[in-house]
């Protein structure tokens, strides 16, 4: 006959108590267990290393059983050879001329002389948060700049540009700050 177990009563406080006692005691012999090994090892780690053919590098001696007579026998140094490294070869015989990878910046004495408003562009970027860093750092040395979108090869591009600029005392100061800061710039006539 089926039985209904729906409505049988479990004494949860007994059944807790129970395996809150298992977890401590299972806790307290793994913890016991790992003590004895621990304090096994410690006491005779230099009788465990012989049997199993281990030496020690703290030990000063070593003892060799030959057929039941124990000598003690001092360790040996082994030379071990010093490392040769083939770079410090190799490296003065691989000269490249970077000189064609250098790029000078702009010369600030090529001001225009003609007068007129002048744009800078700081750069130009196919993603905005790049273009947004540029302009932070722009606006964190005083200069407000504005991010302009456009397209080039069918790809959105978005340029990071400061001015216009009517004066070409100011245009000359701009520019001379913006090379302090290691900040490249294209100039453009509107």
């Amino acid at each position: 006959m089926p039985r209904d177990y729906k409505n049988i009563k479990k004494d949860t406080a007994k059944t807790k108590k129970e395996s809150g006692l298992s977890v401590v005691l299972t806790f307290l012999s793994g913890l016991s267990i790992g003590l004895l090994v621990a304090v096994i090892v410690f006491f005779f780690r230099d009788e465990l290393a012989r049997s199993i053919d281990l030496s020690l590098p703290n030990s000063s001696a070593t003892v060799q059983a030959d057929g039941g007579n124990t000598q003690a026998q001092t360790e040996e140094t082994i030379d071990i050879p010093e490392p040769t490294f083939e770079f410090y070869n190799i490296l003065p015989n691989k000269e490249v001329d970077i000189s064609a990878w250098i790029t000078k910046p702009p010369a600030v004495e090529n001001t225009p002389v003609e007068e007129g408003n002048y744009i800078l562009q700081v750069g130009s970027f196919k993603k905005l948060k790049a273009a947004d860093q540029v302009k932070a750092k722009l606006a964190l040395l005083g200069f407000k700049a504005f991010i302009e979108q456009g397209v080039i090869n069918g790809e959105g591009v978005f340029r990071v540009r400061i001015g216009p600029y009517n004066s070409l005392t100011k245009l000359k100061s701009v520019r001379e700050r913006l090379l302090d800061n290691n900040l490249d710039f294209m100039e453009m006539r509107l």
